[in-house]
């Protein structure tokens, strides 16, 4: 998919009929809706989007007060 240079699939809960998977993707210029459709034509469904990030830095995430 154009825009994304890195993918990492993390294994987030396991029932009997389900596969929970935290994916986080990275890259430039992603188009949300191209990847909900690449997801969902591997049998995926998106339940959230946890956080996005955007500038010209990444800040570092840290702990709130």
């Amino acid at each position: 998919m154009e825009g994304v240079k890195a993918v990492r699939v993390t294994v987030d809960d396991v029932d009997v009929d389900v596969l929970g998977l935290a994916i986080v993707v990275e890259g430039v210029d992603i188009d949300y809706g191209e990847l909900e459709e690449v997801l969902e034509k591997v049998g995926g469904v998106v339940h959230s989007v946890d956080e996005v990030v955007v500038g010209e830095y990444i800040p570092e995430a840290g702990t709130t007060a």
